[in-house]
């Protein structure tokens, strides 16, 4: 049997990647849940969800940050028309 005292904390699986870098900020806090007394967990939860709503709230007031596919033309398109 394996001593659970002895696997590092905060060695879960890797927190996948939005592509948002403010989400993907806003989500990082929750790395430091392992290493935190349970009752301290709701502050942290709290406060991400807070980034998060901010995100959100601010959400379409500036261009995408992935704008590659805005620049092609559609493929429909004929320019002989």
């Amino acid at each position: 049997m394996e001593d659970s005292a002895s696997t590092p904390t905060g060695a879960g699986p890797e927190r996948p990647q939005t592509g948002n870098s403010q989400v993907d900020d806003a989500t990082a806090a929750l790395d430091v849940l392992d290493d935190l007394p349970v009752d301290e967990h709701a502050a942290v939860y709290d406060e991400v969800d807070t980034r998060l709503r901010a995100v959100m709230a601010t959400a379409g007031d500036s261009a995408p940050e992935d704008t590659s596919a805005a620049s092609d033309p559609p493929a429909s398109a004929d320019p002989g028309a």
